[in-house]
């Protein structure tokens, strides 16, 4: 179900998705939620949630530059990638993992990823960079 309304999707995602900490991480930093751990998709599951949740609310599409890949270098470089890896996912499982139960070549595309920002990556050197206005004040200016 796909609502126009940022808050209300993601709140329904919450209730109804398959959620994994990626996921959540996405989730969280592009409504401006607090996030307790900056978790990254780590295989085709993970990743698999992340377009689940993009399904649910595909506003946060325009958020992923500004507020997800802030998070670290790791998401800066998923981000940057996000369209290549998008592309073979879906072309060799399908969202939902619908045309197949695995995703060699997205796991390793994610694998290459992971190496490369863990090799360049700085560890505290990602900071949030944008304003943060508390959700419960976000809600209630939506009407929700």
């Amino acid at each position: 179900m796909v609502s126009n309304n940022v808050n209300s999707a993601v709140l329904n995602w919450f209730s109804l998705g398959d959620i994994d900490e990626s996921s959540r991480t996405f989730a969280c930093a592009a409504v401006g939620l607090p996030i307790n751990k900056v978790s990254h998709p780590g295989h085709s599951g993970d990743f698999n949630r992340c377009l689940i949740l993009l399904k649910f609310a595909p506003q946060l599409r325009s958020k992923m530059f500004s507020h997800v890949a802030p998070l670290s270098g790791h998401w800066a470089s998923l981000i940057d990638m996000w369209s290549e890896i998008e592309e073979t996912f879906i072309g060799e499982a399908g969202v939902g993992f619908e045309k197949s139960s695995s995703a060699p070549k997205t796991d390793a595309l994610l694998r290459q990823i992971e190496s490369q920002a863990v090799a360049s990556e700085d560890k505290n050197t990602c900071k949030r960079s944008f304003p943060r206005e508390p959700f419960a004040s976000r809600l209630m200016n939506n009407g929700l």
